[in-house]
C-alpha cells in the first residue's frame, strides 16, 4: 500500500502543479489541510488558498525531491519555482523567479488523501520577493 499512496502523492502534486488547483477526485469525503500556522482548511477552503498562488505566481515547476511512505502516510519534500507576476498579498508583481521549499505529508483513508501537511518556506519567499531582508 505504501508504494501506491507514493505514486497517488506524486500524481496529486503533479495535478496540483499542471492545473492550479486540487484534484478533488483525489482527496476523501473529509479532507483535511494543515498549512504551518494556518488554521486547518478544508477543500473548497485549500483550493482558494492554492488559487491564490497559482494566479500570483506564473510558469510553476514543482519537482520532487524526495518520498518516504510508511503505512497510511506518505512524507515528502519539494522545491517548486515559479515568477511573480500578479500582485500577491500586497506585493506588486515584480517578475522575480522564487524557488519555494516545501516539506509535507499525506495521510491516506480508503484509497483517497485524507489528510494533507505542509509547511512550505515562507520566509524565504518574502526574502526572494524583497518583503523580509536576507540576513
Amino acid at each position: 500500500m505504501s508504494e501506491e499512496n507514493k505514486v497517488m502523492v506524486r500524481s496529486f502534486l503533479e495535478e496540483v502543479n499542471r492545473k492550479g488547483k486540487v484534484p478533488a477526485e483525489m482527496c476523501a469525503p473529509d479532507f483535511t489541510v494543515h498549512v504551518g500556522g494556518d488554521p486547518p482548511m478544508d477543500l473548497e477552503t485549500f483550493q482558494q488558498f492554492t488559487g491564490m498562488f497559482y494566479t500570483a505566481f506564473s510558469d510553476w515547476i514543482l519537482t520532487v525531491e524526495d518520498m518516504v511512505a510508511e503505512g497510511d502516510k506518505v512524507a515528502f519534500r519539494i522545491m517548486s519555482r515559479a515568477t511573480h507576476t500578479v500582485e500577491f498579498m500586497g506585493i506588486p508583481a515584480a517578475g522575480k523567479q522564487v524557488s519555494i521549499p516545501n516539506i509535507g505529508f499525506g495521510r491516506f483513508n480508503g484509497g483517497k488523501i485524507a489528510e494533507w501537511w505542509v509547511s512550505p518556506d515562507r520566509i524565504g519567499l518574502f526574502r526572494q520577493l524583497g518583503t523580509i531582508p536576507s540576513q
